[in-house]
């Protein structure tokens, strides 16, 4: 599954930080929309020639909201979603024949800086289980690949938000271990 790479965070991703490239591919791969931002994906298949999607839209706890089917490596849209997290699941098939399968969370972020997409889904606080280099346990907005954690937890690691890659992470809405203030408030772009 692929969103669009110009979604609205990239351009909040502020130019003069350390590791600039790479949160930018961050932004990019990952699935953040901003409140108000139309919700776009694709599901990619190789080779794409009559192959067909089965998606499903499901809410934070995975419970089905809308299913459909589009032709592989298509953009298509969910609309303008509410503020909270989601899920799409996705079966990629040439004749009936399942050629894959996946499910990737993704977030659509409140304009109200006093609430996070995973508080507004009913998530209790979540923390990483480790401020270690294993970025798959925490929110580590510099990696290139699409990790779906950072979409439940409810802060990112601690060493980040004391450093020079601060800015970098305010954009995303999770609030920050005290005394930090969430990282929403603090980016004014």
């Amino acid at each position: 599954i692929e969103s669009p790479r110009d979604k609205a965070i990239v351009a909040q991703i502020p130019k003069d930080i350390p590791d600039y490239e790479n949160a930018l591919e961050y932004a990019r791969v990952n699935h953040y929309f901003l409140e108000g931002e139309e919700v776009r994906f694709r599901g990619l298949c190789v080779p794409c020639e009559a192959t067909d999607g089965e998606f499903v839209l499901e809410n934070a706890y995975r419970e089905p909201l809308k299913t459909f089917r589009k032709k592989a490596n298509t953009f298509f849209s969910l609309g303008k979603l509410a503020p909270g997290v989601y899920h799409l699941h996705a079966v990629m098939k040439r004749n009936d024949c399942v050629l894959g399968e996946v499910r990737n969370a993704f977030e659509v972020m409140p304009a109200d800086e006093s609430v996070t997409a995973q508080q507004i889904a009913g998530y209790p606080d979540i923390y990483p289980d480790t401020f270690l280099a294993d970025y798959s346990h925490h929110f580590h907005p510099w990696g290139t690949a699409v990790v779906d954690v950072t979409h439940y937890i409810g802060t990112g690691a601690e060493y980040a938000y004391t450093s020079d890659y601060r800015p970098s992470i305010i954009g995303y809405g999770p609030p920050v271990f005290s005394p930090v203030p969430p990282k929403r408030k603090i980016l004014k772009l």
